[in-house]
C-alpha cells in the first residue's frame, strides 16, 4: 500500500528504481511505521520517501547476509556448517538493527546539534521581535544569519517559516515541536 501512494520519481531515490521493489520484499508493519517516521524526522530525513528509502534499506541489509550464508553454507564443510549459519544469523540480525539504531543516533546527534544552537537562536529571535519585525519575518531573518555557524538551526527555522506560510504559524510551531 505504501508503495502504491507514492508516485515516485526513481532517479533521487536511494537504490534508484530498486527501491520500491526491495521496500516491498520487508514491509514496515503500520505499528512501527509511526515510530519509524517520527525518528526519520527527528534524524532530518523530511522527505516523502524516507520510509521507503528506509525499508530498501533494511531489505538489502537483510537479503545480502542471509544470501552470502546460504552460498558459504553450500561451500564449506559439514563441521563448519553451524558455525556459517550462526554467524549469518547475526550478520542478518544486525542488517535489521542497524537501520534504526543509525535513525537513533543520528537523531541524538540532531537534537544535541539543536540545543547547542537554540539560546543564539531565541537570542536573536527576541532582538529581532523587539526590534519591530513579526515572528515569521524574525525567523527568516535569523535563519539567514546563523547558518554559517548553525546550518542545521537554520534550515529548521526556514522550514517553519515556510509551514507558516502556507498553512498557520501555530501550525508550524507544532511540526518545528514535532
Amino acid at each position: 500500500a505504501l508503495i502504491r501512494e507514492q508516485h515516485l520519481d526513481c532517479i533521487d531515490l536511494v537504490l534508484g528504481e530498486y527501491t520500491p521493489a526491495l521496500a516491498a520484499q520487508l514491509p514496515v508493519t503500520s505499528y512501527d511505521q509511526s515510530d519509524i517516521a517520527k525518528e526519520l524526522k527527528t534524524a532530518g530525513y523530511y522527505g516523502k520517501t524516507a520510509i521507503l528509502e528506509y525499508a530498501a534499506v533494511r531489505t538489502v541489509l537483510v537479503l545480502a547476509p542471509l544470501i552470502a550464508t546460504g552460498l558459504i553454507a553450500l561451500m564449506v564443510e559439514k563441521e563448519q556448517m553451524n558455525r556459517v549459519l550462526i554467524i549469518g544469523a547475526i550478520a542478518t540480525g544486525l542488517g535489521y538493527s542497524l537501520p534504526r539504531i543509525y535513525l537513533h543516533l543520528k537523531g541524538k546527534e540532531r537534537i544535541r546539534q539543536m540545543e547547542n544552537a537554540l539560546p543564539v537562536t531565541v537570542d536573536m529571535l527576541t532582538l529581532c521581535i523587539s526590534g519591530g519585525q513579526t515572528l515569521q519575518a524574525s525567523m527568516k531573518r535569523v535563519a539567514k544569519e546563523i547558518a554559517p555557524a548553525h546550518p542545521m538551526m537554520a534550515a529548521e527555522l526556514t522550514i517553519t517559516e515556510q509551514h507558516a506560510e502556507l498553512s498557520s504559524l501555530p501550525h508550524a510551531l507544532k511540526q518545528l515541536a514535532d
